[in-house]
């Protein structure tokens, strides 16, 4: 005898049937997980071409700080606190290197302007570059005084763009 009740009664769903002391169900569907597990955290560091991450690259801070402590070195040559007998010409090698690696280590990212401890970074290595010349050949004790002060503004400089550049990278992550 089939009608049209017994059709409705199989789409039913069935009630458990107990088999001894426990209930009997249906299987369900199996979840699907995946192979591997996802982490938990997100990458530590992102790529270069990477939305999101301002600043400095994460390279570019210890090579900063070298900067500023060399830097800091010439300033005080310049200034006489480290006694030195006479100008050296390596100055002038000195602001050559110092104005192409600021150039390098400044370097904003694609699609992106220069923060301005980066700007005041490479105005003053433009400035040694500039001063370093008259300052190694000339004979007036100010242009050295100059020199450096120069020097340390430009040490205070690579510091402070060091110091923003990681937290604003880090606070990007």
């Amino acid at each position: 005898m089939v009608d049209g009740s017994s059709q409705a009664y199989r789409s039913r769903p069935r009630a458990p049937e107990r088999v001894g002391l426990f209930v009997a169900t249906a299987p369900r569907p199996a979840a699907v997980r995946p192979s591997r597990p996802q982490p938990l955290i997100g990458p530590l560091r992102r790529h270069q071409g990477e939305p999101g991450e301002t600043g400095i690259p994460p390279f570019a801070a210890p090579g900063l700080v070298l900067l500023a402590s060399l830097c800091i070195l010439q300033g005080y040559t310049w200034l006489d606190f480290i006694p030195d007998s006479r100008r050296h010409s390596s100055a002038l090698w000195f602001a050559g290197i110092v104005l192409v690696s600021v150039v390098f280590l400044s370097r904003p990212e694609r699609g992106r302007r220069r923060m301005p401890a980066q700007w005041l970074m490479l105005v003053t290595a433009v400035a040694v570059a500039l001063v370093t010349l008259p300052a190694v050949y000339g004979h007036l004790r100010a242009v050295g005084d100059a020199m450096g002060v120069l020097d340390l503004l430009l040490a205070a400089s690579a510091l402070g763009a060091a110091v923003v550049g990681s937290r604003v990278s880090r606070a990007s992550r």
